[in-house]
């Protein structure tokens, strides 16, 4: 997502699954492009970098299996845009409809852009820009027979999930705005080299309401003119949704002492705890006794669980104001300590290392994914 001028917002189809997982990351990533005071922390996961690297990978072995198999000259690869104008953009949009039109059996990274998906009707509403860059384009026979386009993604999971046939979808509607005819599946070309196949018509309904939402989204932030806040995204009738866990949530969650930070609680819980004020670790500590009296109850969460909630909240805190740094602890259920054997100088810690995302070949010809290298 970037802006292209100061009244379009170009979004892509990693935003659309961005907006769907996060609403809370996504405008809060929007705020930032927005230039508006808002930290959005960087993610630094080696595992998701391995992964990327691994992605890339994937993508790079299926380009060469296409041009083993059908030869240079039926592989049309189009270049990445030099910059993120709109000159640049359309020019390799153009160069992807004469790949389309040519005889290539395969476009490589086809780039579509769509500089007024969503025109701007008011200084309220900007205009909404799209694009995108599909992995494979591939003409194949449609259930007629007749040959017509494909969209391919290749992904390193082993088997499909909805963002990537979401993704899918963005992408052929693009073929169809450029006057292209799709294949009634879109493919993905998984980690281990299987094709999982999915009628478009049936995921078009969740990528058009998922792209409506994505737009509401823009709009909201665009009307408000400042960060979006924490809070817009809590209570039972919360307008806003948010994952809670992402690297834009978990600041949030500590900076306002959320009640996500006591151990075991659902996000349900945690919700009506806070539609009934109860808004911090602290306020949910603050009715412990009374809850394990009967006295306090919630709309929506049975005695027993508030009982268990309120003392859990109540732990944590007295963990806190310990000054040896020492967690606190209450014995629940005493007859359950007394199964546990005495300990020995024989008791070990077991632990296996490994790299689950390895992936390899035997000698015989077999795919390996995951290895467990070391225990200890």
């Amino acid at each position: 997502m970037f802006l292209l001028d100061k009244t379009t917002v170009v979004t892509s189809a990693t935003d659309l699954i961005q907006a769907a997982t996060c609403e809370f990351a996504f405008m809060r990533k929007l705020d930032q492009k927005l230039g508006r005071d808002v930290v959005v922390p960087e993610v630094d996961d080696e595992m998701l970098k391995r992964a990327g690297v691994l992605g890339d990978q994937h993508e790079e072995r299926q380009l060469e299996s296409y041009i083993a198999d059908l030869g240079e000259s039926h592989v049309a690869i189009i270049p990445r845009p030099a910059d993120l104008s709109a000159a640049s953009l359309s020019s390799r949009e153009t160069e992807t409809v004469a790949a389309l039109k040519s005889d290539a059996e395969i476009v490589f990274q086809a780039t579509f852009f769509e500089p007024q998906q969503k025109p701007a009707t008011s200084k309220n509403h900007p205009a909404i820009a799209f694009v995108g860059y599909a992995d494979f384009i591939a003409r194949t026979p449609n259930e007629n027979g007749e040959p017509v386009w494909q969209v391919q993604d290749t992904k390193l999971a082993r088997s499909p999930k909805p963002a990537a046939l979401v993704q899918i979808a963005a992408y052929a509607q693009q073929l169809e705005r450029l006057g292209f005819e799709t294949h009634e599946d879109g493919v993905i070309i998984l980690g281990d080299g299987s094709r999982s196949a999915h009628r478009l018509s049936e995921v078009f309904p969740l990528f058009l309401s998922r792209r409506e939402r994505m737009h509401a989204l823009i709009y909201k932030s665009w009307n408000l003119g400042s960060p979006i806040e924490w809070e817009d995204t809590t209570g039972d009738e919360a307008t806003l949704q948010a994952c809670r866990r992402c690297e834009v949530c978990e600041p949030e969650v500590l900076r306002t002492r959320d009640p996500l930070l006591i151990g075991g609680i659902r996000v349900q819980q945690r919700d009506r705890l806070y539609a009934a004020g109860y808004k911090t670790i602290d306020d949910v500590a603050s009715i412990y006794e009374s809850a394990q009296k009967g006295s306090t109850s919630i709309e929506g969460i049975n005695q027993q669980v508030l009982k268990k909630v309120t003392a859990q909240a109540h732990v944590q805190l007295q963990s806190e104001a310990q000054a040896d740094g020492k967690p606190a602890w209450v014995v629940l259920d005493p007859s359950a300590l007394a199964t546990i054997p005495e300990p020995s100088p024989g008791d070990i810690f077991f632990d296996f290392e490994g790299d689950p995302l390895y992936h390899g070949v035997l000698p015989s010809g077999t795919e390996v994914w995951n290895i467990d290298y070391l225990f200890g």
